[in-house]
């Protein structure tokens, strides 16, 4: 018997601020990180259909035939508005383009970001705990030390990536 293969796709719903959002004009990154994440009442199931919705919209019957049993959300936290899906391996890439189709849930106009691709969970989950703490640091003052270690993780990747070449 053949095992299913899968990807796992780490996202974040990001509502860009509108008129009435910005009060002041001092924009911090604390101010930035509730504007931009706001507490939905979207739940997972809601959110499948929305995706599978938009699927059907984007790539029509082909699109929703490949994913329609393979796709599921297995994460989904409304209160910080990040989630992960599961989806089949062979053509993650199509959900990945209809993710970023999605202009609205629940009327709000929003952006949704894919943060990571993995073939595990455990992996996803690793990735938003160092993100998350890295956010923390940030909005704790430590600004130059978080600013230092993306960097150099960034610095990391593109070594990486040139070796591979």
């Amino acid at each position: 018997m053949v095992r299913l293969k899968s990807r796992y796709i780490l996202f974040e719903i990001i509502y860009p601020p509108t008129s009435t959002n910005i009060t002041t004009t001092s924009y911090s990154l604390k101010t930035s990180l509730k504007l931009h994440h706001q507490t939905s009442t979207i739940s997972g199931r809601e959110l499948l259909q929305l995706i599978r919705t938009t699927l059907n919209e984007t790539y029509g019957d082909f699109g929703s035939g490949l994913h329609a049993s393979s796709m599921n959300v297995k994460y989904f936290s409304p209160r910080t508005s990040t989630g992960i899906l599961r989806t089949a391996r062979d053509n993650f890439e199509l959900i990945i383009g209809t993710l970023m189709m999605i202009r609205s849930v629940q009327g709000k106009n929003c952006i949704v970001n894919v943060i990571h691709v993995s073939g595990t969970i455990k992996m996803c989950q690793d990735f938003l705990i160092a993100k998350n703490k890295k956010l923390m640091k940030l909005m704790d003052g430590e600004e130059d030390d978080a600013l230092m270690e993306m960097d150099t993780e960034v610095g990391k990747l593109q070594e990486d990536e040139d070796e591979e070449d």
